[in-house]
């Protein structure tokens, strides 16, 4: 029987353009170093119901359940009802299938004694950077502010306001605050330097300091509008040191390392008073993200002002996301095709955006079920907003399925899909080279056990919770980042963050994923037969639409008897 085809007309809706997207990055920034700061530091994460986690948990629970039921009326329900419509008014949609709302965030902004005044900029530069609906005055030239970056990649249900206080000077030099340079252990780049985590005192002392900034800009604050949820903690705070980030190495370089943590012992108690539980409490702050103020477009620019990159994935770890670069430091992970892998370092003004995933797991995409062969189109997914989704065949121990979307050099893909041209062709000006149909392949099991509430080990191990089937078979984001670069085009062995050869067809052409292609598609559990076919697959239009073909099911007949017939 011929696969069935779907009606242009429906798909053609899939593939609409939104309304008041951003402007595509126009130059190519010097990209992070591959090695170094690449990693956040083991061990430093927000409360387990910090920031927006607990009620991410149960967003996420709710959507898991309406998965396994295969419940996608209800699943997308928050996306069909047009959260952008409703951001327009300056109110997102709240939903308990969508992480959504107003997630707003005072920035506090300090200075050490020392600190010279040529290093301070104007306080209302930061409000330009994080919290602008749209780039101006300090982030004008810029694709993204923190603000209009989350607006964009949620659909309209999630803003991020807020505003910048400070500075607050501090009473010590800034020597006090890192730790003694010399006297730590444990800094990736092999010295001594403390950087304000690398030892109990030197976190302690890093600590005092947030405290301290805090005393001095209480009163000047009210703290109630901080708390979306109600739980009485100010839900996220952002810290914002004048130095360079302690995260760019260096032998003389002691500044503060940008991370996300909590603050350890008793929280902050704030003037401010709420109810929780019918009780008038105090206002507290706990959960903090730190980030330099300067970096610019490499990260380490200390006479640029600072970039959303770092900030923007470590919020995502707020709403309970895990880390999807492997936190073993094995294999590269998801690579750059997330903003919760290595996303945030394709450009640190342009992050990649959140994976198929991950968007689904916040409700922030439309996951369309593909059980049935047939003929399938759709268009960027920062345009189409659409994800279409392939479940495994037979029993299903591990919950695997695959997740396709389609990648291209659109809105803050951009710099993404210009990096991985570079990176397979090693040139400046790299030939005719796009994205394409990028496919997931998830682990449910994998992940559950291995999420942000327990060891965040996701994509460590050999097992992956979410996988990229990289169409040109090499295996580079599954190569040891501790081994050799790919130096020239990639081969088989070398590690990269993602190449253009990952996505279908790619460079190499593929145009199939079946159970004997290469890659295959192929089970966790059993590594059988996925028991599907994708094949057929077209690039449309540059930087645009893509088509597919899916059939199901399929067998795999394998004799061991060399003059066996199959009849």
């Amino acid at each position: 029987m011929a696969p069935r085809i779907v009606l242009a007309a429906v798909l053609c809706a899939l593939a609409l353009p939104a309304s008041g997207r951003a402007q595509q990055p126009t130059s190519l920034p010097q990209r992070p170093s591959p090695r170094g700061f690449r990693r956040e530091i083991p061990g430093f994460d927000f409360r387990r119901d910090g920031v927006w986690r607990r009620d991410a948990r149960a967003v996420r629970a709710l959507r898991r359940r309406l998965l396994s039921r295969r419940s996608f009326g209800a699943l997308n329900a928050p996306m069909a009802t047009g959260g952008g419509a409703a951001l327009a008014g300056g109110v997102p949609l709240r939903s308990n299938v969508a992480v959504s709302g107003v997630l707003k965030v005072p920035a506090i902004i300090f200075k050490f004694k020392d600190t010279q005044a040529s290093q301070l900029r104007n306080s209302t530069q930061y409000d330009q950077v994080l919290f602008a609906a749209a780039p101006t005055g300090a982030s004008a030239g810029r694709p993204y502010t923190y603000r209009s970056f989350y607006e964009q990649m949620s659909n309209g249900l999630l803003s991020v306001q807020g505003q910048t206080y400070g500075y607050a000077a501090l009473d010590s030099n800034e020597g006090t605050y890192t730790g003694t340079a010399g006297t730590c252990s444990g800094n990736p780049y092999g010295n001594s330097n403390c950087n304000g985590l690398f030892s109990d005192t030197a976190i302690f002392r890093m600590q005092a300091g947030l405290r301290e900034a805090l005393r001095k800009l209480d009163d000047q604050v009210d703290w109630t509008q901080y708390d979306f949820n109600g739980d009485g903690y100010v839900d996220l705070v952002a810290f914002i040191q004048p130095a360079l980030d302690g995260a760019c190495g260096g032998a003389t370089n002691n500044h503060l390392w940008a991370h996300r943590f909590a603050l350890t012992g008793a929280p902050y108690t704030t003037h401010s008073m709420t109810v929780v539980n019918g009780r008038s409490v105090h206002v507290l702050v706990s959960d903090y993200i730190l980030e330099s103020g300067v970096g610019g477009e490499g990260s380490c620019d200390s006479t640029q002002i600072m970039p959303i990159g770092t900030v923007a994935h470590e919020t995502g770890h707020g709403f309970g996301l895990p880390d999807l670069y492997d936190t073993g430091e094995n294999t590269e992970g998801i690579g750059e095709y997330s903003l919760m892998g290595e996303g945030n370092y394709t450009s640190p003004f342009s992050p990649s955006r959140m994976d198929a995933w991950s968007l689904n797991e916040l409700g922030w995409v439309t996951v369309v079920p593909l059980g049935t062969g047939g003929t399938y189109r759709f268009g960027a997914v920062p345009t189409s907003d659409t994800a279409f989704f392939l479940p495994v065949d037979g029993a299903n121990p591990r919950g695997e399925y695959f997740l396709l979307e389609n990648r291209q050099a659109v809105e803050s893909d951009s710099s993404m899909i210009q990096y991985h041209c570079q990176v397979w062709y090693h040139a400046a000006a790299p030939p005719a080279c796009g994205g394409g149909l990028v496919v997931y392949h998830v682990d449910s099991e994998q992940i559950a056990q291995h999420g942000i509430d327990q060891d965040n080990r996701v994509n460590a191990g050999p097992i992956h919770g979410l996988a990229l089937v990289q169409a040109d078979g090499l295996a580079n984001l599954d190569a040891s980042p501790n081994g050799t670069r790919c130096s020239s085009t990639p081969l088989v062995g070398c590690s990269d963050r993602g190449d253009a050869g990952d996505p279908y067809p790619g460079t190499t052409g593929n145009v199939a994923l079946t159970p004997t292609s290469t890659p295959a598609a192929l089970r966790n559990v059993d590594g059988l037969p996925a028991g599907l076919v994708l094949d057929q697959i077209t690039q449309l239009v540059p930087n645009g639409a893509i088509q597919f073909r899916v059939a199901y099911p399929v067998w795999v007949v394998r004799a061991t008897d060399t003059t066996a017939l199959i009849q």
